[in-house]
């Protein structure tokens, strides 16, 4: 079934401190010292592909796991 008001040709790409994110592998940190520290993150559209970009909604969920050790 063709969905003709969803964007083609478009992902989301991941940030944590302005640089893409690795998926499914461990991102270092560093120390935190403090008792409240702040985790850069963003998230951007970028084209796939050499491919068509087509407008539309272009929506996207996403979970992190966050494992302190």
């Amino acid at each position: 079934m063709k969905t003709p008001w969803v964007a083609k040709g478009v992902g989301i790409q991941l940030l944590i401190n302005d640089k893409p994110a690795s998926l499914k592998q461990p991102i270092p940190l560093g120390e935190f010292n403090k008792n409240i520290e702040t985790i850069e993150m963003a998230a951007q559209y970028i084209k796939l592909g050499n491919g068509f970009v087509s407008p539309g909604i272009a929506n996207a969920l996403a979970t992190f796991q966050l494992e302190y050790k």
